[in-house]
């Protein structure tokens, strides 16, 4: 039934130009979003949790996973194209920074989004170019690294996709009710859910919420008020626990950290 069915994973939440950047200070990053970097010119650097440092260079492109804690830093004033990014709910995420070497095509997708400066009326092409140049940069990988589960029982594929829709974040949902709307007993719906996802109902719905957070922090000028209302919470405060207690940092601090957007 499904030999002809293609998923639609990847999810481009920001690409950018910037030059100049510094100091590019943010600590600790944990987000749920991956990245794609090329450094025009030299002296941006990451950190990972480990004190790894890579000093980054125009030689090479870097994709840093969802999930993966590192630092920024810099040494002079840099440029950069960065894209923000998700795949598919169900991909594993990798465990360290990916680095290729910047091959001559990608560069020249990359030089083309520039030249268009963000032109309002280019944005689909702008968007196609970051597609490929994702795509281009992911298939130098390990294809197994991509390698997606099984189908989800229909009655559970029907809450993930509850769950991963944004306008229903500001709701709550109570085990019973996901095991109604999943045509499941109670019981038998935590255990499946769990069996198949990894997480418990509960939890996942949490880290949804949470990921919609982030982005919202990230990638609109919304106020901590106003995100709290639209993931479910009953003011700042209880987000902001909830939150710090996820990401190990609060609200106000990670959206300080990306000032830069990056």
């Amino acid at each position: 039934m499904h030999e002809n069915f293609i998923e639609n994973p990847l999810k481009i939440h920001c690409c950018r130009f910037q030059t100049g950047i510094y100091p590019w200070i943010q600590r600790n990053l944990y987000t749920p979003f991956w990245r794609f970097y090329w450094n025009r010119t030299t002296g941006g650097i990451l950190t990972l949790a480990d004190g790894q440092k890579i000093e980054m260079t125009p030689e090479y492109f870097y994709l840093i996973p969802g999930y993966l804690t590192f630092s920024t830093s810099s040494k002079q004033p840099f440029d950069q194209f960065f894209i923000h990014f998700n795949l598919s709910d169900r991909q594993k995420t990798l465990e360290n920074i990916c680095k290729f070497p910047a091959e001559k095509h990608t560069l020249a997708l990359i030089s083309n989004f520039i030249g268009r400066q963000q032109n309002y009326s280019k944005r689909q092409l702008n968007y196609f170019s970051a597609a490929a140049i994702l795509a281009s940069t992911l298939l130098r990988l390990d294809e197994t690294k991509f390698v997606l589960p099984p189908p989800h029982d229909p009655g559970i594929e029907k809450i993930l996709k509850l769950m991963d829709d944004h306008d229903q974040h500001h709701k709550k949902f109570t085990n019973s009710e996901l095991a109604d709307m999943a045509g499941m007993s109670r019981a038998g719906f935590i255990a499946k859910f769990t069996a198949e996802t990894g997480e418990t109902p509960q939890a996942y719905w949490k880290r949804k919420r949470m990921e919609n957070a982030c982005k919202l922090l990230n990638f609109s000028n919304l106020s901590l008020d106003e995100i709290a209302e639209k993931t479910g919470f009953a003011n700042r405060y209880h987000f902001s626990r909830v939150f710090a207690d996820s990401l190990k940092v609060s609200p106000a601090r990670f959206r300080k950290k990306l000032v830069f957007n990056q």
